[in-house]
């Protein structure tokens, strides 16, 4: 996307002192966009994915991908919890 001029978008982890973490978080132009969270098959939202919005000054969306089939929920505040075959398309 950066190449294409789209915008500067970078790609992160983010792990806390206390050892809590977020696996990616997409920035575009110095300001996160969504985060992402990858899980096996667990249906709960994790917590650092609830609690995102106090680790960053604006809203961001967010995403639990899961290794389940047919999986396609949305949760408050932005959040979907989805399918890794789901979420792969989108990507196409």
């Amino acid at each position: 996307m950066t190449d294409m001029g789209y915008g500067n978008y970078k790609l992160h982890y983010l792990r806390t002192i206390d050892k809590r973490e977020i696996n990616f978080i997409i920035e575009i132009d110095h300001s996160p966009m969504i985060v992402i969270e990858v899980k096996s098959t667990d249906m709960v939202l994790s917590n650092s994915l609830r609690n995102r919005q106090r680790w960053f000054s604006k809203p961001t969306s967010g995403i639990q991908v899961i290794d389940r089939r047919g999986i396609l929920e949305r949760h408050p505040d932005q959040t979907w919890l989805i399918s890794v075959e789901r979420f792969l398309s989108l990507l196409v």
